[in-house]
């Protein structure tokens, strides 16, 4: 019962909300007075949870007095709930993309390059990168046995709809190379690569990893990218050709 008050509580439930109903799914129906010696809640604030339970449709009454509470089924309370999470997280994110992209409209020009550390804000950059992504997308990395799933998956879905896609990964990521050549992208392989990560998008923007892959630096200064790209296609002269039926 513990992980359904936990769930419950994660819905926005108050603590003794979801002690009261999870006392009534493992319980049984029980008047007021056997639930609050059940909970631990004291019988003059049993009520207020109860009331509100009784409100959302999440317990059953009798018409006796005093009251019986029975629990709604919870696999419909928790789709119910899950349904109703839903649609304020999906309101929530429109207002905040709203938001960001007034901010974005009008930062400061000047602001070319951006770090973020972690894994999680490197997938997130890279993501950015590859879904903003319009003609061309090149890509030296040599952790892509690592690269998180949904960046295949994007890099698969651009590829498939006609981005120009070329990457140049580790001997160790051949199978994921070759699944990227299926899809459609030009994947070439180098047995050894110590060199730093990056990835350039419409030969404007570049995203860097630094320090083992701790930290990634996103930029879109010309001249830094000039050089950049000029190093990636030197590299991708130098490799392996990858198709999608090596061995």
């Amino acid at each position: 019962m513990e992980q359904l008050r936990d769930a419950l509580q994660a819905f926005g439930w108050t603590k003794y909300e979801a002690a009261c109903y999870s006392a009534l799914v493992r319980f049984g129906s029980m008047k007021a007075s056997a639930l609050a010696s059940e909970t631990d809640i004291m019988q003059s604030k049993i009520y207020q949870p109860l009331n509100s339970l009784e409100d959302d449709g999440y317990v059953r009454i009798t018409d006796t007095d005093p009251k019986i509470y029975a629990a709604q089924n919870p696999q419909y309370v928790i789709e119910r709930e899950e349904r109703k999470f839903n649609r304020e997280k999906q309101q929530i994110l429109e207002k905040l993309q709203e938001g960001w992209e007034i901010g974005e409209e009008y930062s400061n020009e000047d602001d070319r390059a951006w770090v973020v550390k972690g894994r999680e804000g490197k997938t997130m950059e890279l993501s950015k990168l590859i879904d903003n992504a319009e003609n061309t997308l090149r890509g030296f990395d040599s952790r892509f046995i690592q690269a998180p799933r949904d960046a295949l998956e994007a890099l698969e879905e651009q590829a498939e709809d006609g981005l120009d896609i070329k990457i140049v990964g580790p001997s160790q990521a051949r199978s994921r190379l070759q699944r990227l050549a299926k899809a459609g992208v030009a994947v070439r392989e180098l047995t050894d690569i110590t060199r730093t990560s990056y990835y350039i998008a419409d030969g404007e923007r570049v995203l860097m990893n630094l320090s083992n892959g701790k930290t990634t630096v996103t930029l879109d200064d010309a001249d830094i990218v000039g050089i950049i790209n000029s190093d990636f296609e030197e590299t991708f002269k130098e490799a392996a050709e990858v198709t999608n039926n090596d061995d």
